[in-house]
């Protein structure tokens, strides 16, 4: 009875040991490869993927290396430097923890796929981008026309129909740091946008994303926002509909002595230091306007 259970055993490892060899060693990564970046475009529609290398990381992991996602009509490019997929030892899989590079930053969370009743959901739990640099995201600097900079952070939730991108509901927390970009007309003299800090809580459904409890600060001035951006399939085309408050800081009336009088006849007016402003138009070209601020225009722009 011993030697027959020690047969068993040996057996068993042997086939334990050829099925790794086969699966670490022997990995087909080249049909693996095509294979995926098949599956990933019948799961996306309308985007074409490449994927460059993958391998098999113990115990049930995948890497994935260059991933590329483009959508042509939407002028969508995802690259992705790499992708780590990790299963769960059941069937059918119903639930992938991913973790990756891109855009110079990193991005985790939890896939969960539901089909029942024909649900074909995705939602991603527990997912969390970090320090993505804005720089690096071609179809949002593109999108805009003009260069942005800055680390984008966020945390939250979202889930969607594959395929489907009007289908996508996010929510959660964004924050961006040292956020910089260029204006194309002056606003308080200055020529560019630099904050240190961007906050606030967004979520997105219908088409809309929603802004609430925003928060900026930075050097020359301090302030708060809410409000939506409308989505469409060009980045240049979306609509912003926001309102805040800028508050100058004592480092911003340094820079620009000539707005110290006539702010000083604001805050005496108002008895505030805050500037209500609404900013509308759309991303490639949004319009800024301060409400009651008329003794500030001649400095407010060119």
């Amino acid at each position: 009875m011993i030697r027959k259970l020690f047969l068993f055993v040996l057996y068993a490892l042997f086939a334990l040991s050829v099925t790794a060899l086969f699966i670490v060693v022997l990995f087909p990564r080249e049909r693996i490869s095509d294979w995926a970046a098949a599956a990933i475009e019948s799961r996306l529609t309308g985007f074409d993927c490449s994927v460059g290398d993958i391998r098999y990381v113990h115990p049930l992991k995948i890497r994935l290396y260059t991933i590329s996602l483009v959508n042509d009509f939407q002028k969508i490019d995802i690259p992705i430097d790499t992708l780590l997929l990790s299963f769960q030892p059941t069937w059918p899989v119903e639930q992938v923890a991913v973790s990756g590079v891109a855009f110079g930053g990193s991005f985790e969370g939890d896939v969960q796929l539901d089909d029942a009743g024909g649900r074909n959901m995705v939602a991603i739990e527990n997912l969390k981008v970090s320090r993505v640099r804005l720089g690096e995201i071609a179809m949002i600097t593109e999108g805009v026309g003009r260069p942005l900079d800055g680390m984008l952070s966020f945390s939250g939730r979202a889930s969607l129909k594959p395929g489907r991108l009007d289908t996508l509901r996010l929510a959660g927390d964004l924050r961006v740091r040292n956020f910089t970009a260029p204006l194309r007309r002056p606003v308080f003299a200055q020529t560019r946008i630099e904050l240190d800090d961007i906050t606030a809580r967004v979520s997105l459904s219908s088409s809309i994303l929603q802004l609430t409890e925003g928060r900026a600060s930075g050097r020359l001035v301090h302030g708060d926002f809410a409000g939506t951006v409308r989505t469409a399939a060009l980045w240049r085309n979306r609509e912003l509909d926001i309102t805040g408050n800028a508050v100058v800081q004592p480092a911003l009336l340094e820079a620009v002595p000539e707005l110290a009088e006539p702010f000083e006849i604001y805050v005496r007016r108002f008895n505030t230091r805050a500037i209500p402003y609404t900013l509308s138009g759309t991303l490639s070209d949004p319009q800024i306007d301060f409400a009651d601020a008329a003794g500030l225009e001649s400095v407010r722009t060119d």
